[in-house]
C-alpha cells in the first residue's frame, strides 16, 4: 500500500510543478520531508533553541559522544537527523570501519554515503559539511546512523523510526528551517543547556 501512496505522490508533485514550476522553499521542503516521511515511516524530533543553547550538547550526551561538533560560536549550520539503528556498534571499530560502525549520509534516502567510522571520523566529516554549508549557501541535510543507548531500550517496531534532529539556532531560521518546522509532529525546546 505505501508504494500506491508513494506512486500517487509523485502523480501529484509532477502535476504541482507543472503548473508551479518555480515553487517556493517552503513548499519544497515539505515535499521532500513528507516524501521521506512517507518512504520511512520517519518521526522528526528535532531540538530547538537559540545559537549556543546546548542543543547539540544534548544530543552528543544522548548518543554517549561526541558526534557532532559544539563549539562557542554558531556550529550546527546543517540539519542532521540522527537515525537509532540497533545494528550500529556502541563502540565504533578503529578501523579499517565495518558494515555496523556509524555512518554519515548526505541525504535522507541514505544513498550518498560520506563516511563510515570511529567518533573522531563522523565528527570532523559532520564538521566539514557544516564549514561547507557557509562558504556555499546550501541547504544540506545529513543522517547519522548511530546506536543510540536511550533508544535501544524501547521496543521500536521496525517501520516506525524517531529521528533526533540537530537544527541550526533559531536566530538563523530561514525559510528551509520554517518548511521543515511546519510538518513535525512535536520538538524538544531547549532553553539553555551547560555539560
Amino acid at each position: 500500500i505505501i508504494h500506491e501512496v508513494l506512486d500517487a505522490f509523485d502523480d501529484q508533485l509532477k502535476q504541482l510543478q507543472l503548473h508551479y514550476p518555480s515553487g517556493t522553499i517552503i513548499a519544497k521542503e515539505r515535499i521532500r520531508s513528507l516524501r521521506a516521511k512517507i518512504t520511512k515511516y520517519m518521526i522528526p524530533i528535532p531540538l530547538i533553541g537559540v545559537v549556543n543553547a546546548g542543543k547539540t550538547t544534548i544530543i552528543n550526551a544522548l548518543l554517549g559522544g561526541t558526534y557532532l561538533p559544539t563549539g562557542m560560536r554558531r556550529t550546527t549550520l546543517v540539519r542532521t537527523y540522527i537515525k537509532h539503528d540497533p545494528n550500529v556498534h556502541s563502540i565504533s571499530c578503529q578501523s579499517p570501519p565495518c558494515e555496523h560502525c556509524p555512518k554519515v549520509f548526505k541525504s535522507l534516502q541514505e544513498t550518498d554515503l560520506l563516511v563510515s567510522g570511529t567518533e573522531k571520523q563522523i565528527h570532523d566529516e559532520v564538521m566539514k559539511r557544516n564549514k561547507e554549508a557557509v562558504d556555499k549557501e546550501e541547504h544540506l541535510a545529513l543522517v547519522l546512523t548511530v546506536n543510540i543507548p536511550c533508544f535501544s531500550q524501547l521496543s521500536l517496531h521496525y517501520s516506525l523510526a524517531p529521528y533526533l534532529v540537530d537544527c541550526c539556532g533559531m536566530e538563523w531560521v530561514e525559510q528551509d528551517t520554517q518548511g521543515f518546522l511546519s510538518v513535525t509532529s512535536s520538538v524538544i525546546a531547549v532553553l539553555n543547556f551547560k555539560d
